[in-house]
């Protein structure tokens, strides 16, 4: 695996690299962020980075991110190159470190590194001139897509925060609850690239963005099916998956498929016979 430094003015990179630990999950590794100020002793700073890349560093090389090429971090973390198997990108934002993140594991570092800068320059975009766009059937679409998405992305962003604010005692329901908080970490982090690839769909004329996220789409549900075998006698699971399930048919939607073919594949795919009991309990009532 590639390590990542994100090297920044002032308190930039470590809010990048909280960022980046929210959406993926808090258990990252091989990631780290040094930030420079203006009265900072330059060759101490540039020892600092040089530390941060030999912590990160497991033998694949070194992704430095920088927030601004020529700037004072860039120019230290070029200095590096004679000590470190190391790539720098400068103007580092979060698309560009999500794909870095997602794709570290899989890519060599100069395939890495282009990957990276590409995505940072993909999902950057002026609203008023997408917003101006012809409307059309496709395009309203992938609109709905994305607030599904975000709306999804927001309720398991406050489910977690409500499982934050409860630590179990006991310590069976303890290891429940962490597993509860890594698979919704999961799910944010699919979420979060469904949304980007939307919306790179919606700036481009191509059918690589959508590809990417169906793809996306699909290891969500795969997740969240993974997670209903493991836990299917925990009903705790229902918080998340009632909306998974109503998100996954709104995107199903969205993205052409059928609506009585999309609900029953989003419910035998998230829900199986459980499911379908549940509901006709309900209807029986």
């Amino acid at each position: 695996m590639i390590g990542i430094v994100l090297v920044s003015h002032g308190g930039f990179a470590d809010a990048l690299l909280r960022e980046i630990n929210h959406i993926v999950g808090p258990d990252l590794q091989n990631i780290t962020a040094v930030g420079i100020g203006p009265e900072d002793d330059m060759n101490a700073r540039r020892g600092d980075i040089l530390k941060a890349a030999a912590s990160v560093d497991t033998g694949s090389g070194v992704l430095v991110l920088t927030d601004l090429f020529g700037g004072t971090p860039s120019n230290l973390a070029l200095s590096l190159s004679p000590d470190v198997k190391c790539e720098v990108i400068g103007g580092v934002n979060l698309p560009m470190l999500i794909r870095a993140v997602g794709k570290r594991a899989e890519l060599g570092l100069l395939e890495l590194a282009e990957d990276a800068s590409e995505a940072g320059r993909k999902y950057i975009a002026v609203a008023s001139k997408v917003l101006a766009r012809e409307s059309s059937p496709k395009r309203n679409s992938l609109t709905q897509a994305a607030l599904v998405a975000k709306s999804l992305r927001h309720q398991i962003e406050n489910q977690l925060g409500a499982l934050r604010a409860y630590t179990p005692n006991d310590p069976v329901r303890l290891a429940e609850h962490k597993r509860l908080v890594a698979f919704l970490h999961k799910l944010l982090a699919q979420l979060t690239l469904i949304e980007a690839h939307v919306a790179a769909a919606l700036m481009g004329d191509t059918d690589e963005p959508l590809i990417r996220a169906d793809a996306a789409l699909k290891d969500l549900r795969a997740e969240v099916s993974l997670w209903w075998k493991d836990n299917s006698k925990d009903m705790v699971n229902w918080c998340v998956r009632f909306p998974v399930i109503g998100g996954t048919i709104g995107m199903l939607n969205a993205f052409g498929a059928d609506p009585l073919l999309a609900t029953g594949a989003a419910i035998a795919a998230l829900g199986g016979p459980e499911l379908y009991k549940v509901l006709k309990d309900k209807s029986d009532k």
